[in-house]
């Protein structure tokens, strides 16, 4: 069994969407600033499906995609001349050299978090992110979110169920949830009483933009 990958203070954020059968899925984004302590495993790729003519076919990172600047969105796209053969080393030695040096880039790892619920240890305890069991009418959400960009320990297990590998998240941060969580709110109703309505707060914002930009 390999050994537990550990980013020791990144910031993180948690974005919801919905997998191909329409259940909730979330995926843990980590910001790393030093790409060489990034493992060579999270430079694996794939042949993107997306329907997307400047991904469609090509190759692409499964957990990593950058910025070159604020002002371009993420790509996840790979050398082009990957394969799935090429090593993890060589793709990371070429993002190191081609990437890695221009001022002002953004890097990203972006992983599944797998499950039906999902915690964060803080100072106070361990408290809950989402629990599809639990909150069943609100898709998990329990009626907070995470700030995104929160300071926290994220701890990477190797694992493998009946659908392939994947990567157990924990999630641990030094601060107080008071600091961390942001009550959800809701939108007001045109004609009803503007008593105790909270201001529209999302619960898991939408994900980061993912398309061209790739210097590749």
């Amino acid at each position: 069994m390999s050994e537990p990958i550990v980013f020791p203070n990144v910031p993180i954020s948690i974005f919801q969407s919905h997998d191909m059968n329409n259940k909730p899925s979330r995926r843990l984004f980590i910001t790393v600033t030093d790409l060489s302590v990034v493992p060579d495993e999270l430079f694996a790729i794939k042949m993107s499906q997306s329907k997307k003519p400047e991904l469609a076919g090509k190759p692409v990172f499964k957990y990593f995609s950058y910025k070159v600047s604020e002002n371009t969105p993420f790509s996840p796209l790979a050398p082009a001349t990957a394969t799935l053969q090429t090593p993890t080393s060589e793709l990371k030695a070429a993002v190191l050299e081609k990437i890695g040096k221009i001022p002002g880039a953004v890097f990203s790892l972006a992983i599944n978090m797998n499950g039906r619920f999902g915690n964060i240890t803080t100072p106070e305890g361990v408290f809950t992110l989402f629990d599809d069991q639990r909150f069943p009418q609100s898709e998990g959400k329990p009626g907070y979110y995470l700030k995104s960009n929160t300071e926290a320990k994220v701890t990477l297990t190797k694992a493998t169920s009946q659908y392939g590998p994947y990567y157990r998240v924990q999630l641990e941060t030094e601060e107080v949830p008071d600091d961390i969580f942001v009550k959800s709110g809701r939108s007001k109703v045109w004609g009803e009483d503007d008593a105790g309505v909270a201001p529209a707060a999302p619960n898991i914002a939408a994900a980061p933009e993912t398309n061209d930009g790739s210097v590749w």
